[in-house]
């Protein structure tokens, strides 16, 4: 058969011919009648395929790196059950092979092989049974020790009729930590009916890289601790299961009788050492575990203690939090208070000044209708001869004034020329008519003059009608001194984003530029790296334009200003963002 193909067997079972395929992936089983003909077709396994061996109606198969040998029907490809190797046998065929000696010469195949099947199936199925006798016996003599020494006995008995090799494998069956529990139960029982077994620990088995097993290490141990037990009589492989002691005084020879140690005086010194360490050990132990109590019971007290403190210091923490939230609120509205009242103040001072101007008017007017009317007085004036010329040294009268004025005028103009030395009271007063032919002639002639020619003086000229105080009180109503303010209306604005070192007086600059002016600016703190918070204020008006994204540059946007109410609404609402602080 050439190398990469599958190999081939052939078995007649049942007056039919079985093909069977095997590679290294599957199992392909097919039988055939006398004629040839392919009348059924099987997969009975999938994978890595190892061995595969045929006791005629049954197919025993044992996959790769595995030490599970399945046993299924040939027919039905039904799985039976599985058998687990032991580990004295590596495969299949260990345990198939068969002295062909004890065949007759001539014999055929077909008999050689359902000898060899027989055979084969008697040795698994005594292993199995042997492997679940031992795990059998190993759970239920390990519970007391009289079922353990049954045990012991059962396996001295099996010691005897056969090999210590047969049995060690017969308990490797059993898991390394049964099998360590196994051994010190033993080992117990043996020294309390051998007073002369070795005072020691046992050696610790582990599973060394190339080497024994510590299933089959602990399995020796048990056989030679099996064998003491019998007979009593020790060995220098009993004694290297016990681990070696550096004290070599306190060691003896296995078989040698016990010498009772309380007959040495340095052991009894020992003895009694050894139990005034022990009450002193247990005395200790009991205050200790009193004092780590107290410890425990003052621990929960301050821990209690430091949570009512926390609670405390969480509830103060939540007031002092109110309070400068009050805090900033009340200084807010002061502010705005005291911005609302310098404006009324400065408003009720220019109100002041215009009241007083206005009275100052008021009065002057008084005075100088007062002295006109004094000065055209015709029981004042001093009458003169007729056709005589006032040179302006003595005041006219109003009669004579009127006599030679024009009947049909109804404006009469009253001049008069203040003299800057004289007093109030010393006011020349000319009566002018406001006909049109004499505009001319008063438009051009100042009034009589004053008789002090030397100083400097300051003439005014007061025209007046008939009516001439109500329409000074009139004009002073319409005043352009006494004008009112509009109102104006600002919005806060919250702008951030801004980074950090950027001055007030660039802000402004910047929005000065876009058109817009602002009232004030503020430069804060921010909780975010590298950027400052601002609050500006601006005209209503302007607001819209403003929180338009287009209007800022690059990573600085605009919001309207919070307070803290609202803010807390927000950040309950939603995550809130660590570089949008919460109004100061």
């Amino acid at each position: 058969m050439k190398d990469g193909q599958p190999s081939v067997y052939l078995n007649y079972v049942n007056k039919e011919l079985y093909y069977y395929r095997k590679s290294n992936t599957s199992i392909n089983i097919c039988f055939l009648d006398y004629d040839g003909v392919l009348l059924k077709k099987k997969i009975f396994a999938e994978g890595n395929v190892g061995l595969l061996t045929i006791f005629g109606d049954f197919l025993y198969l044992q996959k790769t790196d595995t030490r599970v040998v399945q046993e299924m029907n040939v027919s039905t490809g039904v799985v039976y059950r599985n058998i687990s190797l032991p580990k004295s046998f590596t495969n299949l065929n260990e345990i198939a092979i068969v002295d062909q000696s004890q065949y007759p010469t001539g014999s055929s195949p077909a008999m050689r092989r359902n000898s060899q099947s027989a055979n084969l199936a008697e040795a698994l199925s005594t292993i199995v049974d042997t492997n679940s006798q031992i795990q059998t016996d190993c759970n239920n003599n390990c519970d007391s020790d009289e079922n353990l020494t049954g045990f012991i006995d059962d396996l001295g008995r099996r010691l005897q009729s056969t090999s210590s090799e047969i049995v060690v494998r017969q308990l490797i069956a059993r898991d390394t930590d049964g099998l360590a529990g196994l051994r010190d139960r033993v080992l117990q029982l043996v020294r309390s009916k051998w007073s002369c077994c070795r005072k020691g620990e046992l050696q610790r088995r582990i599973t060394r890289t190339r080497g024994t097993s510590a299933s089959e290490k602990l399995a020796q141990d048990i056989v030679l601790l099996v064998k003491f037990y019998e007979s009593g009589e020790g060995s220098q492989a009993l004694k290297d299961i016990f681990r070696k002691v550096r004290n070599t005084d306190c060691s003896y020879a296995l078989g040698d009788k016990e010498t009772n140690a309380f007959d040495q005086p340095n052991l009894k010194k020992l003895l009694e050492i050894v139990e005034d360490l022990e009450a002193k050990f247990v005395e200790t132990n009991i205050q200790h575990k009193t004092d780590i109590d107290k410890l425990k019971d003052e621990l929960n007290h301050m821990q209690l203690h430091l949570a009512e403190k926390d609670s405390k210091i969480y509830s103060l923490e939540k007031e002092v939090s109110t309070l400068r939230a009050n805090c900033r609120a009340s200084k807010e509205s002061l502010n705005s208070k005291c911005e609302s009242i310098c404006v009324e103040m400065e408003n009720i001072s220019k109100m002041a000044e215009q009241r007083k101007s206005k009275e100052s008017i008021k009065i002057l007017t008084k005075k100088i209708l007062n002295n006109s009317v004094e000065f055209g007085n015709t029981e004042l004036a001093h009458p003169g001869p007729k056709g005589a010329v006032n040179n302006g040294t003595q005041p006219r009268s109003f009669a004579a004034v009127a006599s030679g004025s024009n009947e049909d005028n109804e404006q009469v103009t009253i001049v008069s020329v203040i003299d800057c030395e004289q007093s109030e009271g010393q006011i020349n007063t000319v009566l002018v008519n406001d006909d049109d032919s004499n505009k001319g002639e008063s438009a051009n002639d100042p009034g009589p003059p004053s008789n002090n020619t030397d100083c400097p003086k300051q003439s005014q000229v007061i025209r007046s009608s008939k009516t001439s105080e109500n329409q000074n009180e009139a004009s002073l109503v319409d005043s352009k001194v006494f004008i009112g303010v509009e109102r104006r209306n600002t919005k806060r604005l919250y702008l951030g984003g801004v980074k950090d070192g950027v001055h007030a007086s660039t802000i402004k600059e910047f929005m000065q530029g876009k058109g817009v002016q602002p009232t004030f600016v503020r430069m804060m703190k921010s909780r975010r790296s590298g950027t400052v918070a601002v609050r500006i204020n601006v005209r209503a008006s302007d607001i819209k334009e403003i929180l338009e994204p287009n209007f800022w540059p690059k990573n600085v946007y605009a919001r309207e200003w919070l307070s803290k109410d609202k803010w807390e609404k927000r950040s309950v609402k939603s995550d809130r963002d660590p570089s949008r602080e919460p109004p100061s």
